[in-house]
C-alpha cells in the first residue's frame, strides 16, 4: 500500500495481492526435425500479484534448467536450443507459483516428425486417440504454423 500526500489530501492506494492465474497455457508442438529452425518455444504466460515465478515438467519431473546448456526461460516461456527427439520428446507442464498459490498449466506433448519429398508430414510417434479427445496441436514448417485437427492439418 502506498500514501500519496498533496495539499492536506491523503491518497491511498491499495494493490490486491492474487495468486496466479493462467493468461497463456502451452499448445501441444510437433517439431519437424528436418527443420532450419533451431529451437523450439513451449508458451506459458501468467498473471498475479507478486508477479509469478515459472518452473516447468517433463514427464512429471521439475527441469533443473542448469542441467542442459540448451535450457532457457525467458518470461513463462522454455526454450530449448537444437531439440532432439531423444532427449526432449515427452509431456510437458508449465507451473506457476507466487507467495500466494501456485497454477499448473495441462500437460502438453512435444512430439518429433520429419517431411519427405511428397511434403508429407510423417509423425514419429503417432498419436493413437479418437477424433473426440484429439489434442490441440501446432505444425511449424518454414517459419509458419499449422493446426492439427482430428488428423488433418489445416492451413
Amino acid at each position: 500500500m502506498s500514501h500519496l500526500f498533496h495539499e492536506n489530501v491523503n491518497i491511498c492506494i491499495a494493490s490486491v495481492d492474487y495468486g496466479p492465474v493462467f493468461v497463456q497455457e502451452p499448445d501441444d508442438i510437433i517439431f519437424p526435425t528436418d527443420s532450419d529452425e533451431k529451437k523450439v518455444a513451449l508458451n506459458c504466460e501468467a498473471r498475479g500479484n507478486p508477479v509469478p515465478n515459472y518452473r516447468w515438467l517433463r514427464n512429471g519431473t521439475e527441469i533443473d534448467l542448469e542441467s542442459d546448456y540448451r535450457y532457457s526461460l525467458i518470461d513463462g516461456a522454455f526454450i530449448i536450443s537444437n531439440p532432439s527427439e531423444a532427449k526432449d520428446f515427452g509431456h510437458y507442464q508449465c507451473l506457476a507459483a507466487n507467495t500466494f498459490g501456485s497454477i499448473l498449466s495441462r500437460e502438453i506433448i512435444l512430439q518429433f516428425a520429419f517431411g519427405d519429398a511428397s511434403n508429407h508430414l510423417i509423425l514419429c510417434c503417432p498419436l493413437l486417440l479418437p477424433p473426440s479427445i484429439f489434442p490441440r496441436i501446432r505444425v511449424f514448417s518454414n517459419d509458419q504454423s499449422y493446426r492439427l485437427s482430428s488428423g488433418h492439418v489445416w492451413m
